[in-house]
């Protein structure tokens, strides 16, 4: 219900510390109190998502998934929602995701601006049928101007001597909340935040200030993703899509911790895309979630520890395509898909992984036995079926140059066109649309592997260019 001191975009906040007036007092401008940050956001596991669902027939890009998770996060820290307006604070009514797009993809093109409402049922699908149907709808001219989009072409022709102090007459409603409905309509800066996919045009996030104007207090700028290495935690070093996000608040509506921690809640979401299936106000709780991931992630220390000092250096007598680079890599894929599977023993499949191309004994004899791609019927065990799925090499480049690799190495003999002969022949029978290897957990990394290799490997000349390019570097 509508209180005295209300407006009608926002409902007034009546709470704050002393503190927190002051500084609107210190600071009454939104641009004087704009703090940014730049951080590379890990997509590795949102960019997994994306191509899974585009696999399953969705039309999905990254844009409406950034915009989900913003939106949930927005949702579950709501003081991201709130603005700073004549010297007193409120928080939107709803949750509007703003941004700016071409009607046509050209230099002088025309922008619109585009206001998205994210409703408290709406998922990932429903927000992206938004966007698409709001951006088609101006391209296509389907929608004609209105509101802001509209006014703003009349008011910038006008003359300075009626436009500026026009404007100064707007500026001063704005202030009040009694700026006309038809220049708030469709006004991205009477918005919860402006986003802008940057890296749909190749660019990295760049700073780009609030404005006084209107209710916004937040922007966020996106880049290009990228592959990089990392330095895991462990020390180890990992290839990751990544991103560069910069974001910009208003201080005065919450502190640095505030946003610090909402970044994390962004983060979040994309290291676990499922959730933007789930309703945009479902509450999550980062902390309990971390924490039992944490508890169920946990390999004995004692074990961990033997297996480093007497196992791994065991894998310096392999060759490249069976060393401890390609361990480390098993450990991490067999941990990823052991994440599908309930009741499975960590610390068993640890010392699996660890143990699998070095020898057969013990307990985990059948495990190791059955990793093998070539094994005529399925493994007799989850934990063989978990390591076999594990132990392939979702990477094209990879596999061609390992298998060129070995007949460099067990083929001497052949001429140079024999060789490439048996290499072709060996990934067919292996990776072609007859072929043998197969995935026995779900791991959409490895499906488009092998969608790749079937393509290249359904025409020998595509292979044969493939094959002469990756072999000259």
């Amino acid at each position: 219900m509508k209180k005295f001191g209300d407006r009608k975009d926002g409902r007034r906040v009546r709470d704050l510390t002393g503190m927190a007036q002051i500084s609107i007092d210190l600071k009454p401008n939104r641009c004087d109190s704009d703090v940014y940050i730049n951080q590379k956001m890990d997509l590795t596991e949102l960019v997994k998502y994306v191509n899974r669902k585009k696999s399953e027939g969705m039309d999905l890009t990254y844009f409406p998934a950034f915009v989900m998770a913003i939106g949930k996060t927005f949702y579950n820290r709501p003081r991201l929602n709130y603005f700073v307006a004549n010297r007193h604070v409120f928080e939107h009514n709803d949750v509007v995701i703003s941004f700016v797009a071409k009607v046509t993809f050209e230099d002088k093109s025309e922008q619109m601006m585009i206001m998205i409402p994210i409703e408290p049922e709406d998922t990932l699908e429903t927000v992206s049928k938004k966007i698409k149907d709001k951006v088609s709808g101006i391209r296509d001219k389907k929608d004609k101007k209105e509101g802001a989009n509209n006014a703003i072409d009349t008011l910038g022709k006008l003359p300075n001597i009626i436009r500026v102090p026009l404007m100064g007459i707007f500026k001063w409603l704005d202030q009040k909340g009694k700026l006309p409905a038809s220049l708030v309509k469709d006004n991205l800066y009477y918005s919860s935040i402006i986003v802008s996919n940057l890296g749909s045009i190749k660019c990295g996030a760049i700073y780009h200030n609030i404005n006084d104007f209107g209710t916004c207090s937040s922007l966020a700028t996106m880049g290009e993703i990228k592959k990089e290495e990392i330095i895991t935690s462990d020390g180890k070093r990992e290839l990751r899509d990544l991103c560069e996000f910069g974001i910009n608040f208003d201080e005065r509506v919450a502190d640095g911790y505030y946003f610090a921690k909402s970044i994390k809640y962004i983060q979040y979401i994309f290291d676990h895309p499922e959730l933007l299936e789930e309703r945009a106000d479902t509450v999550i709780n980062i902390e309990e979630k971390h924490v039992k991931e944490k508890k169920t992630s946990r390999i004995n220390p004692k074990l961990k520890e033997y297996v480093e000092r007497e196992i791994f250096p065991e894998y310096e007598k392999n060759d490249k395509g069976h060393d401890i680079n390609h361990i480390v890599q098993v450990l991490k894929r067999s941990f990823a898909l052991s994440k599908q599977l309930e009741d499975i023993n960590l610390n068993m499949v640890y010392v699996i992984a660890a143990f699998h191309d070095i020898g057969h004994h013990i307990n985990i004899k059948e495990a190791i036995e059955d990793h093998r791609s070539s094994l005529e019927g399925e493994p007799r065990t989850i934990y063989g079926k978990l390591i076999s799925s594990a132990d392939k090499t979702p990477d094209l480049k990879t596999m061609v140059t390992r298998t060129r690799a070995y007949s460099m190495k067990h083929f001497k003999e052949m001429t140079e066109d024999e060789m490439f002969e048996r290499e072709f022949n060996h990934l067919n029978e292996k990776f072609g649309s007859e072929g043998y290897a197969k995935c026995y957990i779900k791991d959409e990394e490895y499906e488009a592997f092998l969608n790749d290799m079937k393509e290249i490997l359904s025409d020998i000349e595509k292979y044969k260019e493939y094959y002469v390019e990756i072999t000259k570097e």
